[in-house]
């Protein structure tokens, strides 16, 4: 089982990559979203998805998501356990449900 290591200048955090749902850039932070919670750090996107790779799918340039933990593809949303969502544009929801499908 890999791991990330998430740092910033308040808190360490060692996730299981498994685990993760999706990594959003906002702004200068990154977050890395799980059920448990949302870290941040100040990483670049591009360095924290790269590390991740194979876990996460890029569907846009600033929204990387776990395929095998999404649950559901709405009109507006991904939707992942526990209710959790990230909002997708058009175009990238194509992209996104068209991995997903392969993935299946």
């Amino acid at each position: 089982m890999r791991r990330i290591c998430i740092s910033n200048r308040f808190e360490t955090v060692i996730l299981n990559m498994d685990e993760v749902c999706f990594v959003r850039k906002e702004g200068r932070r990154t977050s890395v979203v799980t059920p448990d919670g949302s870290y941040w750090t100040y990483a670049p996107f591009g360095e924290v998805v790269r590390s991740m790779q194979p876990y996460i799918f890029l569907c846009h340039s600033r929204l990387g998501v776990n395929l095998s933990r999404l649950v559901l593809i709405r009109k507006d949303a991904l939707v992942f356990p526990g209710g959790l969502t990230a909002s997708l544009g058009r175009t990238a929801r194509q992209r996104t449900k068209k991995a997903w499908m392969q993935t299946r």
